[in-house]
């Protein structure tokens, strides 16, 4: 393939080293692999408990901040690798699911969505603002080209 692309998914893989490596193996020669996805945060204040727990409640494993996903990509053998931080913009996509989850339950939930659910979704957007502001995680694109 000229091209190796995941949105949102890799923050759920296993093992990045072996996904990285697969990405690699099915790219032609001269091709650029890209993905974007949630990663590690390091904010003032953000404990390391607090970090393992987000990472045991939103089933991630092999959770790598921004840097350590640049180097294992490198390790994994793609070159010119960098991170574009877009973080301010997953923070203004989570307010926009916010507003569109109130929205409905303002309405009086005219589609009879599972309330239970709605109320839950609310919550945890409200939830992912908040961590985005403390660093909790950062958002982004990575960028690499195969050899």
């Amino acid at each position: 393939f000229d091209i190796a692309f995941s949105q949102d998914a890799f923050v759920h893989a296993f093992s990045k080293a072996k996904t990285f490596s697969e990405a690699l193996r099915v790219t032609k020669s001269g091709g650029v692999f890209i993905f974007c996805d949630l990663m590690c945060g390091s904010g003032e204040g953000v404990s390391d408990e607090e970090l393992a727990t987000f990472a045991a409640t939103n089933m991630v494993n092999d959770w790598l901040s921004p840097e350590e996903n640049v180097k294992a990509c490198k390790e994994a053998g793609w070159e010119d690798v960098t991170f574009v931080d877009l973080t301010s913009d997953i923070r203004i996509s989570f307010q926009l699911m916010l507003k569109k989850v109130e929205k409905i339950l303002d309405a009086g939930n005219p589609d009879n969505i599972d309330e239970k659910l709605l109320t839950s979704y609310k919550q945890n957007l409200s939830n992912r603002i908040v961590q985005v502001d403390r660093g909790v995680f950062k958002w982004g694109v990575v960028h690499a080209k195969k050899p």
